[in-house]
């Protein structure tokens, strides 16, 4: 049994409103420990070291989630931030060079996407057993998207790009709740969107 005390807390000052699916616990720095992430309506996104500001970046948008993990599929986390107005930003670590010699880690956007707008879920997965992680979007017009990272041919200075491709979509008959990645007993993964009154949408995917 585990006890947990819930007395010291946390306090936050947002300009704007949270969303419940824009908290999220993740390595975001790719140390081994987890960072709290936290972003608003007003475009603002903070990931806490500890009880203290890590990193602070505005402008993202209207940040209806958010989620830590490799979805470039290169070995190392990265941020997602979604926002309900139709935007994703994927962001990751850097280490650049003070005026005064020191080394700092920071958070740079490596991609700014157009996706559909009003996602209210974010889940990173493999959902179709490839080895590699998809990343899911669930949104509030009761749609559910898959879509992977596709690299682009590197250029001249060696640099990867590339963008996210849709896979699937899945139209459910009633509003989202949450989507969650699971196993059937062969090993098989598979997507489960819960749904209000207890309903449950469930779907594999192989390739």
């Amino acid at each position: 049994m585990r006890a947990v005390c819930f007395v010291n807390r946390l306090e936050i000052d947002l300009s704007g409103n949270v969303f419940s699916n824009a908290l999220a616990f993740g390595d975001v720095d790719n140390d081994g420990q987890n960072e709290f992430i936290v972003g608003d309506t007003s475009g603002e996104l903070v990931v806490f070291k500890g009880g203290n500001i890590w990193q602070q970046l505005s402008g993202l948008g209207m940040i209806t989630a958010v989620s830590v993990g490799d979805v470039l599929n290169l070995g190392f986390n990265a941020l997602i931030a979604v926002s309900g107005d139709g935007w994703c930003h994927i962001l990751s670590k850097t280490t650049i060079e003070c005026e005064d010699g020191s080394k700092e880690d920071t958070l740079e956007c490596v991609h700014v996407q157009r996706i559909p707008a009003n996602t209210k879920v974010v889940l990173l997965g493999d959902i179709d057993g490839d080895g590699n992680l998809e990343l899911v979007l669930g949104l509030t017009d009761r749609v559910v998207r898959s879509y992977r990272w596709i690299h682009d041919t590197p250029d001249d200075d060696g640099q990867v790009s590339g963008k996210l491709v849709g896979l699937n979509k899945w139209e459910c008959a009633n509003q989202i709740g949450t989507v969650t990645l699971n196993y059937s007993p062969d090993g098989t993964p598979c997507l489960l969107v819960s749904q209000p009154g207890g309903t449950l949408y469930e779907d594999k995917l192989l390739q």
